[in-house]
Formats: C-alpha cells, structure tokens, sequence
C-alpha cells in the first residue's frame, strides 16, 4: 500500500513539473553574424528584447559604429512584431556562434532557448576579434521573456 501511494504521489510530482500549455512562437531571423570591432561598439555579453523603435536604432546605431552590420532598410513593426538579441563575448579568435533555436510561449510566459558553438582546441580558426550575434523578429507579447542557454 505504501509502495503504491509513493508510486501515485512520484507520478503526480513528475507532471506537475511539465509545462500546462506550450506552443512553437515562428521567429525570422533579422541578421546573424558577428562585430569586428573589437570591442569598441560596446555592447555587452547580453540577452535582450527590444519593444520600441528608438530602442532598436541605438541597437543599430551601436552595431554599425564600426561595422556596417545592419541596414537601415531593415525596419520592425513594433505593434506587430517584437526583437529579440543575443550577443556572445568579444571573442580572440573564429569560430564562435551563438543562436536563437526556438522560442516556446507558455502560459505565463516566453521561453527563449539559445544555443552556443566554441572551436575545438585543435581547430583551425581565423584570427580575428570577433563578437558573435543572432537577432530575430517574434509576434509581440506582453508575456516576460526568459533567456535560456543549451
């Protein structure tokens, strides 16, 4: 008896852990890449949503400081559509990545899941300063956004 109400009661605990309702949210992916400024567009090892116009283009307008990264021409309706960023450290050398592999609405909120790449101790890279990026585009939503890394 008590080995079945320990059972019944692991059971319950394991799906109380499950998210009740999770859906897929469709990202674009805005531009994907990396800085080569060494640094100096200072923008932090950071995870970032981005909801207003002018919060974009001082995003856009730090990036291009020495890069021509993003275009002016790329524009985001913002009562449609919100921005999500990723920006690794400045790294030493290539190689690096990092990505936005999905983003998963739940009731009370968004789960965004980024993944990152480092070269294998042997592999041959360039050498190059570097500070790799992924920005996309997501429906908008009140919902607090979470940042998660694989």
């Amino acid at each position: 008896m008590t080995k079945t109400l320990l059972c019944i009661l692991t059971l319950l605990f394991i799906n109380s852990c499950k998210p009740t309702h999770t859906m897929q949210t469709e990202i674009t992916t805005l531009k994907k890449g990396a800085l080569y400024g060494a640094g100096q567009e200072k923008i932090e090892t950071q995870s970032i949503t981005i909801t207003t116009q002018e919060d974009w283009i001082n995003l856009v307008d730090k990036m291009n400081t020495t890069n021509t990264e993003i275009s002016s021409e790329i524009t985001v309706n913002f009562k449609t559509q919100m921005v999500l960023a990723v920006f690794m450290p400045v790294k030493k050398s290539g190689g690096y990545n990092i990505e936005i592999i999905h983003v998963e609405t739940q009731k009370d909120c968004l789960i965004v899941t980024t993944k990152t790449s480092s070269p294998t101790p042997k592999s041959m890279v360039t050498q190059v300063i570097m500070q790799p990026y992924h920005i996309v585009t997501i429906p908008v939503t009140s919902k607090p956004v979470t940042f998660k890394s694989l």
